[in-house]
């Protein structure tokens, strides 16, 4: 199953939490930690919305597979 073409940065969150991961603030940006990795929140800058590119990019970067994310 892909991805959605747009997910909100509350979702974004939401399903990170659900997945084990914390939110930690840094000192420009939000990070998802979970164990040693780190994974950079987006900034909204205006926006609510991730596009479903960034959030493949992010996924990726976490070794979350497209299932696991859609369970959650």
């Amino acid at each position: 199953m892909g991805l959605p073409a747009v997910t909100t940065l509350s979702e974004l969150t939401r399903k990170f939490k659900a997945l084990g991961w914390q939110e930690k603030q840094g000192k420009k940006h939000w990070f998802f930690v979970k164990g040693t990795r780190k994974v950079r929140k987006p900034n909204p800058h205006g926006r609510r919305e991730v596009h479903v590119s960034l959030l493949a990019e992010i996924l990726r970067t976490a070794e979350i597979d497209h299932d696991t994310w859609n369970a959650a």
